[in-house]
């Protein structure tokens, strides 16, 4: 695992929580949904199906499995914030944070911070190689 995508497992670990969020809002819609039909030739002819405890049990699975993401989220964030906060260079650190915790562009880091795009990419890739020697021996 480069030190890019050490840092990286924050944006992706985020997009999988709202993903699975999103799930869970399909299937309560479509539990919402779910209509009973009762026919007499049904009911003699078919099994009695649980569709609505079927997709609550589904729910409760989903929502089980979002929590413990989030859980796992937020130690990895602690980590990582713990272990920007610790790079000796101040600059590196605010740079670091804003690209991978707050998960904002150079651009965006650039105006921020009152300087040009490129001195920002200098910036993060000297932030990134610090990082790596000083914490590199964790993930690599």
């Amino acid at each position: 695992m480069t030190t890019k995508s050490y840092l990286q497992q924050l944006d992706r670990y985020s997009k999988q929580i709202n993903n699975k969020l999103a799930e869970i809002y399909q299937l309560g819609s479509l539990a919402t949904n779910i209509g009973v039909t009762l026919k007499a030739d049904m009911i003699k002819s078919s099994p009695d199906m649980d569709k609505m405890g079927d997709c609550v049990s589904d729910i409760v699975d989903k929502e089980n499995e979002a929590k413990k993401m989030i859980s796992e989220y937020i130690n990895m964030k602690q980590i990582i914030i713990n272990q920007i906060n610790e790079l000796p260079n101040t600059l590196q650190m605010q740079v670091l944070f804003s690209k991978y915790v707050e998960m904002k562009t150079h651009e965006e880091i650039a105006t921020e911070l009152g300087y040009c795009e490129k001195q920002i990419r200098r910036v993060h890739n000297n932030g990134i190689k610090e990082f790596e020697r000083i914490y590199g021996k964790l993930y690599l």
